[in-house]
């Protein structure tokens, strides 16, 4: 049953001086699938040059020496998403306005008016900066065993996707493994439209908003849909003995990075989001893979394999760069030019693969670097977090 519920007030107001400063027009969303937005690109539209300079540096207060895991940016806010929190602060000054817990099954979303949020009976809304739940609304089956990868409200429908964790059976019975649902359900009249399920690992969930195409990935299948489809017979899929990432481009084309069945090593694999295959790109030395491909809205695509980060146009390396540590992330912004953190050292490269500037600190730093509308870039350690410009 679909329950929707008033407003409800979690915790004061941000200061009334934040409230104050300046405003994003539209929101970056730095992490709505971990690493940008819904196409998994890693390209954020903010362009700057880094000088160098350390604006601030602020230690957390947590308890437990952990490192920050991702960043997003809204309004005057930087929210910091570590293993089990997330704490919001001010851009400028680094100054915490509020934290709070999560659960275990926590997947951060961020959407323009909010981060999703869903309690422990299942109950999803969006957690505005002034700690105000809205829209709250019961998802059926989603509940503690579950994680919540990808939520959309289109008029009076909710759409979305979750994961099922593994967990044992009755004892002496059988292990009951992992599987991803995808549903549409009319909240307006309290009615499932349609459902699809696989009893397989889920990957990652990305959509086109341009032709308004789903793309379900798991370890072996790709499912490519539109998003108002109404039957498993609207279904395609892209089968491969091994997938470990996948992303769409700029264009709406899909990037797989694995094998077929016949293939010793991995390769990134362009494909239609009908399914047609492109061009392929064979990869023999790939090292650790830790983030997907990204993409720019020029067709340059960036796959980051170790230390090596590769700028591929067409199907074809153009150039690389070599980084300092196997432990990198990149970041691609609007002109074109890469923000990579790579060890303790954070570098930006231009669009062409030369070296701009390279700046370190005393710790190894654990996210992608995050640059916001003023050129201000965001980066994050065991330590704490520092804002360079």
């Amino acid at each position: 049953m679909l329950i929707p519920m008033l407003c409800l007030l979690v915790g004061a107001a941000t200061g009334e001086h934040l409230r104050k400063e300046r405003k994003v027009e539209q929101p970056i969303l730095i992490n709505a699938r971990r690493y940008s937005d819904e196409l998994n690109s890693s390209c954020l539209q903010v362009s700057g040059r880094l000088k160098g300079e350390r604006v601030w540096r602020q230690k957390t207060g947590l308890d437990e020496p952990v490192p920050p895991t991702q960043f997003a940016i809204k309004d005057a806010f930087l929210i910091a998403v570590y293993p089990s929190r997330i704490i919001v602060m001010s851009r400028d000054s680094g100054q915490l306005s509020w934290s709070r817990g999560t659960l275990r099954n926590f997947f951060f979303d961020l959407k323009p008016e909010g981060m999703v949020d869903v309690d422990h009976a299942g109950y999803y809304g969006i957690l505005g900066l002034d700690k105000k739940i809205v829209n709250k609304m019961s998802l059926p089956f989603v509940d503690t065993n579950t994680v919540l990868a990808f939520s959309r409200k289109l008029g009076d429908e909710m759409v979305y996707a979750y994961k099922t964790l593994p967990e044992p059976g009755e004892p002496g019975g059988s292990h009951l493994g992992p599987s991803f649902t995808f549903k549409r359900v009319n909240i307006k009249k309290d009615k499932f439209l349609w459902q699809f399920i696989r009893e397989e690992d889920l990957l990652d969930v990305l959509f086109s908003e341009k032709d308004r195409r789903m793309c379900i990935c798991t370890h072996r299948d790709a499912y490519l849909f539109l998003i108002d489809t109404i039957s498993d017979a609207g279904v395609r899929s892209i089968h491969l003995e091994e997938i470990v990432s996948c992303a769409l481009d700029h264009h709406g084309n899909l990037l797989l990075v694995g094998r077929q069945e016949k293939e010793k090593h991995l390769s990134l694999k362009q494909y239609t989001m009908q399914g047609v295959a492109g061009w392929n790109l064979a990869m023999e030395k790939l090292e650790f893979l830790r983030q997907p491909p990204a993409s720019s809205p020029d067709g340059k695509i960036y796959i980051l394999t170790g230390r090596m980060l590769r700028c591929i146009d067409k199907g074809h390396v153009s150039w690389s760069f070599e980084l300092p540590s196997t432990l990198s992330l990149i970041t691609v912004l609007k002109d074109g030019s890469i923000l990579a953190s790579s060890g303790s050292t954070l570098i930006q490269i231009s669009h062409d693969g030369k070296e701009m500037l390279r700046v370190s600190i005393d710790e190894n730093i654990t996210t992608r670097p995050v640059m916001d509308e003023n050129g201000h870039v965001y980066i994050g350690g065991v330590k704490g977090i520092y804002c360079f410009k």
